[in-house]
């Protein structure tokens, strides 16, 4: 009995310490741009932002294209790797010349 109680004590302290690395921590995307540069190529750009007091090694955020009727025309992936606790790193994307795009938003932003 005392092997069991043991075994179930060390098995809730390894659970805990799991769950307060990784369900603490947020992100949020700021400054997303949907831009045309001088030559007519189309980027998108934004920030990823690390509120956590604890780094985040791997985050994918998704950015979903509009064209101008509004319907959802393409959804981009960008992978981002250790940033830094209270970090921002920056992202960009160029889409080319034949890109219909005309608006962007974010969509899922996983960490793990």
């Amino acid at each position: 009995m005392r092997f069991f109680s043991l075994l179930v004590l060390l098995l809730a302290l390894v659970l805990m310490g799991c769950a307060s690395d990784t369900a603490a921590k947020t992100a949020s995307v700021e400054d997303l741009r949907l831009q045309r540069k001088p030559n007519g190529t189309r980027v998108v750009s934004g920030v990823l932002v690390n509120p956590n007091e604890v780094s985040i090694r791997n985050a994918q955020i998704e950015i979903a294209l509009y064209g101008s009727d509004n319907q959802r025309i393409e959804a981009l992936r960008f992978d981002i790797t250790d940033v830094e606790p209270g970090a921002r790193r920056t992202f960009e994307r160029e889409l080319g010349f034949r890109s219909e795009a005309t608006s962007a938003s974010v969509g899922d932003i996983l960490i793990y």
